[in-house]
């Protein structure tokens, strides 16, 4: 599974966040980490939100969906 984001999410989350596709990624990958169903904004499509911290110990809330095998 891998993943995408627009140019435009990925300058929007810069913009309002300061957080990189990157730091987004890296969360999936480190501990703790911890997946919860959204269901209350699943309406058109199941979506999920992550809490975990970056290899850089930033601690990030991160809200993705899975479309094709890819996050996004």
């Amino acid at each position: 599974m891998g993943s995408t984001g627009t140019n435009l999410t990925l300058k929007k989350n810069w913009d309002r966040h300061r957080v990189t596709r990157e730091e987004c990624e890296d969360v999936f990958f480190q501990k703790p980490f911890v997946v919860r169903s959204d269901v209350r904004h699943s309406r058109a499509e199941k979506r999920y939100y992550a809490l975990g911290q970056t290899s850089g110990d930033r601690r990030l809330f991160v809200v993705f969906t899975i479309r094709r095998n890819l996050i996004r």
